[in-house]
């Protein structure tokens, strides 16, 4: 009989299956890292050219969700205000739910 009893072989191959298994998995998954930069990479290439912003340009509404926010409220608006849009095109709203 063997040190680890008769049942030790089938438990070691058993093992040894699920070792190999979950490598199998993970260098699947790892392999889709490289996939990814492939495609990337081509992709990008394919895109240099940017298109042309539309003429009109569309009608934009930034919703602003406050909750007591009272020290960056002002900060917020100020920032969306200062936006490079055509003021025509550009609503802002200001969603406060304060309670003070």
């Amino acid at each position: 009989m063997t040190a680890g009893g008769s049942w030790a072989i089938p438990w070691q191959c058993a093992l040894v299956l699920v070792y190999l298994v979950t490598l199998v998995g993970l260098l699947l998954y790892g392999s889709n890292a490289y996939v990814m930069v492939i495609a990337h990479r081509r992709y990008r290439r394919a895109m240099r050219e940017v298109p042309p912003l539309p003429d009109p340009l569309p009608y934009v509404t930034v919703q602003l969700p406050l909750f007591n926010e009272r020290y960056v409220a002002a900060r917020l608006v100020r920032a969306v205000a200062a936006l490079d849009y055509p003021a025509d095109r550009l609503e802002i709203q200001v969603l406060d739910d304060s309670t003070d």
